[in-house]
């Protein structure tokens, strides 16, 4: 009795947020602008776009439980740390915020085997670089940092202190620009199509790529397909796309 009260009390009890913007892109993904918010409201919510709102905390963010796929991309967040609770994530974009530390994603057991983290953008600490990367790298995830390569490596040959380098971005060799995709997952299914977890993506790369499965991935974004200019097949089936606009040349 007293269990099935505490789950009682747990969904209906009301949920604050400490970020204004946070709470604002909780009430447009539930559609509920008004009134206090309960645990019965998020109890399924799966998704989350909090993109570009000028967030800088993320307490409250451990209520939504049933989270898979967030993106917190182009805000200005450092501290991480509540999303170390949201055991169900399957896809994070952090891209573009002010995270040094990794501690929180870590120690998220839901991170593992083929899950995405997208951290470019992000100014990381040399512990984050020499010891944090390479214990999300070695669990499988996939990590997209201009760093991620290194740790690879460096746990692949079981030497972490060769992953520890400067934090300052290195410039840019001189060659082709590197091909960008709006969604990791999306990414990721490219990368896995011409096996190629990491480093940069260049023509070159996908230039024989005809077919591709990108089925059931938590994809919503579809830009970048373009630089896929040999593909001739392309699976989308399960997942959560809207906007077909970028698969314009195929149409027909």
């Amino acid at each position: 009795m007293r269990v099935r009260q505490t789950a009682r009390t747990a969904r209906t009890a009301s949920l604050s947020f400490a970020d204004p913007g946070l709470e604002a892109a909780v009430r447009d993904a539930i559609a509920r602008p008004y009134g206090t918010l309960h645990g019965t409201d998020i109890a399924d919510l799966t998704r989350l776009d909090a993109s570009g709102r000028a967030i800088e905390t993320l307490a409250g963010i451990e209520a939504l439980s049933a989270l898979r796929v967030l993106d917190l991309s182009s805000n200005a967040i450092a501290d991480i740390t509540p999303l170390s609770a949201l055991d169900r994530l399957i896809s994070l974009h952090l891209r573009n915020n002010q995270i040094a530390d990794l501690a929180a994603l870590v120690g998220n057991p839901a991170l593992k085997v083929n899950d995405t983290i997208d951290l470019r953008g992000n100014q990381l600490s040399n512990l984050a670089i020499a010891a944090q990367l390479p214990a999300l790298v070695g669990r499988r995830v996939f990590v997209l940092h201009r760093r991620a390569h290194r740790a690879a490596t460096a746990e692949r040959s079981g030497h972490a202190a060769d992953a520890v380098i400067a934090v300052e971005e290195e410039a840019d060799a001189e060659g082709p620009e590197p091909l960008t995709f709006a969604d990791p997952q999306f990414e990721a299914a490219v990368r896995e199509a011409i096996a190629k977890p990491l480093g940069a993506l260049y023509p070159s790369d996908v230039a024989n790529l005809t077919t591709l499965d990108a089925r059931d991935r938590a994809i919503s974004d579809l830009g970048g397909v373009e630089n896929l200019v040999a593909l001739e097949e392309l699976k989308l089936n399960k997942n959560q796309i809207s906007d077909v606009v970028p698969l314009g040349r195929w149409a027909g």
